[in-house]
């Protein structure tokens, strides 16, 4: 973070359990002062109700040697979801909760924490589950230049979106059927 804060630049990073220290002082943060800014929203769909509570603080519980370490934080952001997912096979709702913190380069208000961390889940489910699940990137066994397949993954990928495709699996296996239909696609925009 310190890198992107000396080019000019600021980011928002979800902070995870490899980094123990910096997760609990954003823990310790949260449960002892209160925010600087709190949003709810709540999304109906595909089966599920999420309800999302974010909560910006700027006041940092951090220790002193956590303040060298992240000398650019200037916010932190608890992020509490709540999730309900319906079961077709029990006809009942289960519920799932979880906590999720951030760490933010730039002071911001709760709504717009909330807008951006649901347009990394955007992205993360646009592209990083296409490729996990449809183009199985996870399970690849390629191991002597893996970098040069993941660009032509990504390659593959852009000619599709460029071409309206929206369900990917679908296009591949459209596509596997007909080698035409793969000539019909404009490479050029």
């Amino acid at each position: 973070m310190r890198t992107i804060a000396e080019v000019g630049n600021d980011a928002i990073v979800q902070v995870k359990e490899n980094q123990l220290n910096l997760l609990r002082s954003c823990e310790k943060t949260a449960y002892t002062h209160q925010p600087d800014s709190a949003h709810e929203s709540e999304d109906r769909g595909h089966g599920r109700i999420e309800t999302r509570s974010v909560k910006v603080f700027t006041v940092l519980e951090f220790p002193q040697l956590q303040k060298k370490l992240w000398p650019s934080i200037q916010a932190i952001i608890q992020v509490y979801r709540v999730q309900y997912r319906f079961s077709t096979e029990t006809k009942n709702y289960s519920r799932s909760d979880e906590y999720s913190y951030y760490a933010a380069t730039y002071q911001l208000s709760a709504l717009e924490a909330h807008d951006r961390v649901r347009a990394h889940w955007f992205i993360e489910n646009k592209n990083h589950h296409v490729r996990d699940v449809t183009l199985r990137e996870d399970y690849s066994r390629i191991r002597s230049n893996p970098d040069r397949f993941v660009r032509l993954r990504s390659f593959a990928l852009n000619i599709l979106r460029a071409n309206g495709e929206v369900n990917i699996a679908h296009a591949l296996h459209e596509n596997m059927l007909s080698l035409g239909r793969v000539l019909k696609y404009d490479f050029l925009e």
